[in-house]
């Protein structure tokens, strides 16, 4: 399921969201590329600035063709390492039959709650709730320990994920220093 309330501020809803995606894309490129506004003269950018690199994440096929024209690379999901592996060799392969040259930036999303982790983990229950039994899964994935989170890197690091971002479960400013302590 989805959260209606991921589409408030934007007035649209999920419908039609790939097609108003591929037009704003389009819409930065121009921009990036320095051409005018609207009809006026004026640029929206300086000259020489570089385009915001961007990263894709889902698993449909359209957002992976997109990701392959468009991005940087691919998000996966705030899941264990091997239920997200399939998306990153999606990613891949959608890289390759675009014929790229190279190989995409792959990030990982991995929650933590080193503080609070009953907290932490029923916060992103919640957030996640609408999806049913994955609700589950993703709390369940959540970084609790240091343990947790060298094992976290290290299965990611094993599917050749380039980097993992880690998001918080919690308001407590102190989880980015505990974080910290473990992975530095």
């Amino acid at each position: 399921g989805q959260r209606t309330d991921d589409f408030i501020a934007e007035g649209y809803g999920s419908k039609g969201r790939g097609a108003r995606m591929e037009r704003d894309l389009e819409t930065y490129r121009s921009i990036w590329a320095g051409e005018p506004v609207g009809d006026g003269p004026n640029p929206a950018v300086p000259p020489g600035t570089r385009q915001i690199p961007l990263l894709f994440g889902g698993m449909a096929p359209a957002v992976m063709d997109r990701m392959a024209r468009w991005g940087e690379g691919y998000v996966g999901g705030s899941v264990p390492a091997p239920m997200a592996a399939p998306g990153f060799d999606a990613a891949r392969d959608a890289w390759r039959r675009a014929g790229r040259e190279g190989a995409p930036r792959l990030v990982a999303l991995a929650y933590f709650a080193l503080g609070d982790s009953d907290k932490g983990r029923q916060n992103i229950h919640d957030y996640y709730s609408v999806s049913g039994a994955f609700a589950d899964i993703v709390a369940g994935a959540v970084c609790d320990s240091p343990a947790k989170v060298k094992e976290t890197i290290s299965s990611f690091a094993d599917i050749g994920v380039d980097e993992i971002s880690f998001n918080t479960g919690t308001d407590d400013v102190d989880e980015v220093r505990r974080l910290a302590d473990i992975v530095f």
